[in-house]
């Protein structure tokens, strides 16, 4: 949920900051700024022309809008998926099914569906929770990798540990970690 909550504050935030900006290249205004000093007293006062806010104006446009466009894009909405699947979907194979070192593609399928997670990205679940060999049953004739899948996943919570099996990813939701490092790891 961290992920997407800062996604979509991103988002809001690059939307203000081009509509600031679009009234700044509106409605450009004569403005004077103080710019503070030490302790806080104005140093100089700085006045600002119609000409230069529409610049101003111009710049906060772009800003926001490459903000926004960067907090929406496919790469920000894909670790939010599996953010979703590491923090959520674990605990619900859990309470689901039990602590186990590996679940089935078709119990991943469940608890994704249950959290109503992104099914777009459900590949990284299915290589996080699945054994290999039922992951390279279902992907048989695809391009996936269920070592690149773990190793995005690794690398991001996991300190780079790929030999993880899905119970080192529920103990680490539930907090039972202090360290992610000292994750069990199966040897698989």
């Amino acid at each position: 949920m961290r992920v997407r909550t800062i996604n979509n504050a991103a988002v809001l935030l690059g939307i203000v900051i081009a509509g600031v900006g679009a009234l700044e290249v509106l409605a450009p205004q004569n403005m004077v700024v103080f710019h503070a000093g030490e302790a806080g007293r104005p140093e100089y006062m700085e006045r600002i022309t119609p000409d230069r806010m529409q610049f101003y104006g111009i710049l906060s446009i772009v800003v926001g809008l490459v903000l926004a466009g960067y907090a929406a894009s496919p790469i920000r909405r894909e670790a939010a998926a599996i953010e979703d699947y590491v923090w959520q979907t674990s605990r619900d194979l859990q309470q689901r099914f039990g602590e186990s070192p590996y679940y089935t593609i078709d119990q991943v399928n469940r608890s994704a569906e249950r959290g109503k997670f992104s099914r777009k990205y459900i590949v990284y679940a299915h290589a996080m929770f699945a054994d290999r060999e039922q992951f390279n049953s279902h992907y048989h004739a695809t391009a996936f990798s269920y070592d690149k899948l773990r190793g995005v996943v690794a690398r991001r919570y996991l300190d780079g540990a790929r030999d993880f099996n899905a119970a080192a990813l529920i103990r680490m939701s539930r907090g039972l970690y202090e360290d992610h490092t000292s994750c069990e790891v199966s040897s698989s």
